[in-house]
């Protein structure tokens, strides 16, 4: 045997002892990379859910509030210049304005506040009472 075929030997052996622990690296590298590129995604998908939340929360806010105001406007403020506001109208302007509000909210919104906050009518009811005494 020539040294030329003894080099090509060693190198030979030097590969495939490298070979099958490099093809484990690199099969345990993209196992990792995917289940890195899955959690990431994931992450996002949670980030998206959680602004598109946030939104749907904050339109439902403004919702409830254009409603307080518009009943307090139209229904609210010429009963109390006549004196005439007492404690069941109150309860008809709330009415009111819980009604306008569940106009203004869509579906998806209602959907979204019900998951949230766990039922959609005390979310409204509250939300009502908090802007009511805040405009006070």
């Amino acid at each position: 045997m020539d040294s030329m075929t003894i080099i090509k030997d060693i190198i030979y052996m030097i590969i495939m002892a490298l070979a099958l622990p490099l093809t484990k690296c690199l099969v345990d590298l993209t196992k990792y990379s995917a289940d890195l590129f899955r959690a990431k995604i994931s992450q996002i998908s949670v980030n998206v859910k959680e602004e598109t939340l946030n939104r749907y929360i904050k339109f439902a806010e403004n919702a409830i509030c254009k409603a307080v105001v518009s009943v307090n406007q139209t229904y609210v403020e010429s009963l109390k210049a006549s004196g005439n506001f007492n404690e069941d109208a109150q309860k008809e302007a709330k009415e009111k304005a819980m009604t306008i509000a569940k106009q203004l909210i869509t579906k998806d919104i209602k959907e979204a506040i019900t998951m949230v906050y766990g039922d959609f009518d005390s979310y409204l009811d509250a939300t009502v009472e908090t802007i009511v005494n805040e405009n006070k």
